[in-house]
């Protein structure tokens, strides 16, 4: 102890004497690799009063720590008469364990412990994506800075910042990977509802991609360090290149679900294939221990990101609409990648916001990406859903009419039942046939008696038009109308104006004795008192139907209710209409 108190307080001298810092309230940043010195422990096994007693410190000036196998001694010495913790020391990258020893007037007065491989938790400074100090600031009095450090990345950051400084440098990353887990979470929700929808699997494996990014940006940023593992001792650089593999993975299958890249080109698909499975094989052999820097994975991403460029400009010349989003998107995540290493060889240090877009150019790319991807899905979705309701609509439309059909008859119906029965009102139906269509299709062919199907179409839409009724084609020359909260005399007013109409077309028919088309229209109405009872009103209609056709030619009959018998027997139904006078001659009553 002795040895190492000696030691220090003249090693602290000569550094002070030397070169120290002197620390200025007011002032933002201190580098520190021009002013510090370095120690190469090839051992790993030297404490601090070894490292006094044999160590060789050299100038740090910009040299890297390129040796994961090595312990790295930095020592600096500085002066302030600033008040104390009006500075911070820290440490960028991500360094797996730092201690940290800061002595004055020849004692030890703090020894810490930090690091990204230490629980957050237990940090004594807790800051997110740093690993950070208090820099307590002897007033007038010289002190030593001794830090060892293990790390696998090639650099470390080492400076001094000012407390504003570093505080609004702290919260201008918070709010930076905030908005952008912002953008992620809320494209992770939308692909997964989109994938609830639909049940296609590039959405769920978009979905998977994005939560795969934001833990891998969380991981990068400190982020999952501070807020999602705080007590747990995950190593950065092994879930960065773990979480990296995944992300990988997990783009290059949805590369191959969304552009099907199969069908365009084999040789890219098999790259893709590649891609995916190094992605997979790097992220299984950091989770079980190998390590692997991260700047491997990193420079892989300028491999597989022109790869899927090419893929989105094949696939764009080929054809698929879909592509020319997807092409923007990794074009923008590659220009954010091209931009840090911009920024890391000097370009825009002069400027300040020119070197904070590039510092941040790879979280703008991958926003930009991302929000470019869930585009073209979103557009995929409208087009999906486009489809659907085409073909929804040609499920409920009559192909020869251009009307709706029984299926769509048959749904408004029940719709429009049960709105009655809740709000207590009528309904009505019409059941219309066409007079001796088969004596016209047998003079006019069926091609003739197809344009008179559709004029008669045309002809009886054009007098239901309330967005709640309907008329539609129910089957052969047989027609049928919806009337919402509409009693016996409304539908008896809508059935003669569909016979007028049709009867004033004058449409030729040879075989009638009226020498023209013309319809017959049984009309029903009720208002419902319980869910039963719907084919009861249908039957009470078509029964009046056929006492119109019964009764002759361009006939309207109606009944508000009919017996149970009477809707059993359409002869008893025919009596029980005529009985009660409801007949009328082309919407005359007789």
């Amino acid at each position: 102890m002795l040895l190492l108190t000696v030691g220090v307080f003249f090693a602290s001298a000569v550094s002070a004497r030397a070169d120290s810092l002197h620390l200025e309230a007011g002032h933002d940043i201190y580098w520190l690799p021009p002013r510090a010195e370095l120690f190469e422990d090839t051992t790993k096994a030297m404490s601090l009063d070894r490292v006094l007693a044999k160590g060789s410190f050299t100038p740090l000036r910009d040299r890297g720590f390129g040796h994961a196998s090595s312990a790295y001694w930095i020592r600096f010495a500085y002066v302030s008469a600033s008040p104390p913790d009006a500075f911070y020391l820290f440490l960028g990258y991500k360094p797996t364990f730092v201690d940290y020893y800061l002595f004055a007037h020849g004692k030890l007065l703090v020894h810490e412990r930090s690091g990204n491989s230490v629980p957050f938790a237990e940090r004594p400074r807790k800051v997110q994506g740093w690993v950070a100090f208090d820099l307590p600031t002897p007033q007038r009095e010289p002190a030593t800075v001794y830090l060892r450090i293990l790390t696998r990345e090639p650099q470390v950051s080492l400076a001094i910042d000012g407390n504003a400084f570093f505080w609004r440098t702290n919260l201008q990353n918070i709010v930076i990977f905030a908005s952008l887990a912002g953008i992620l979470i809320s494209l992770i929700f939308t692909a997964l509802l989109l994938f609830g929808l639909l049940r296609r699997t590039e959405f769920l494996v978009y979905g998977g991609y994005l939560a795969a990014q934001l833990l891998y940006r969380a991981n990068d940023t400190g982020a999952g360090a501070a807020v999602l593992w705080p007590n747990l001792a995950i190593p950065w650089n092994a879930a960065n290149v773990a979480l990296d593999g995944l992300t990988v993975c997990l783009a290059a299958l949805f590369v191959r679900t969304f552009l099907r890249v199969e069908t365009y080109s084999k040789i890219l698909d098999r790259l893709n294939i590649l891609i995916a499975a190094i992605g997979a094989t790097y992220a299984v052999l950091a989770i079980v221990g190998v390590e692997i820097p991260t700047v491997v994975a990193w420079r892989f991403a300028f491999v597989y990101v022109p790869i899927w460029i090419a893929i989105g400009i094949v696939a764009w010349i080929k054809g698929n609409g879909r592509a020319k989003l997807f092409l923007a998107a990794w074009t923008a995540y590659m220009l954010g990648m091209i931009a840090l290493d911009l920024k890391n060889l000097g370009i825009g240090s002069d400027n300040f916001l020119v070197q904070n877009l590039l510092a941040h150019g790879p979280y703008i790319g991958l926003a930009l990406e991302s929000l470019l991807l869930s585009t073209s899905l979103t557009l995929e979705l409208q087009e999906v859903l486009s489809a659907k309701s085409r073909l929804e609509t040609l499920a409920t439309t009559d192909a020869l009419t251009g009307i709706p059909n029984r299926r769509a008859f048959g749904d408004r119906f029940d719709a429009e039942w049960n709105r009655a029965l809740r709000r207590g009102e009528p309904i009505a139906v019409l059941m219309l046939d066409i007079d001796m269509f088969k004596t016209f299709n047998d003079i006019y062919g069926h091609g003739g008696g197809d344009e008179c199907l559709r004029t008669v179409a045309r002809a009886g839409a054009t007098c239901v038009q309330r967005s709640s009724d309907l008329f539609a084609r129910i089957g052969g020359e047989e027609f049928a109308a919806i009337l919402s909260d509409t009693d016996v005399q409304g539908a008896i007013a809508v059935a003669e104006s569909i016979s007028r109409v049709i009867a004033a077309l004058q449409y030729e028919h040879r075989g009638s004795t009226l020498g023209h088309v013309s319809v017959c229209i049984g009309v029903a109405s009720i208002t419902p008192t319980s869910a039963e009872g719907i084919e009861a009103l249908l039957q009470t209609a078509d029964a009046a139907l056929y006492q119109a056709k019964f009764s002759g030619r361009n006939r309207v009959a109606t009944a508000t209710w009919m017996s149970e018998a009477a809707r059993a027997d359409r002869t008893a139904a025919a009596s029980e209409i005529a009985a009660s006078g409801a007949i009328f001659i082309a919407g005359n009553p007789t």
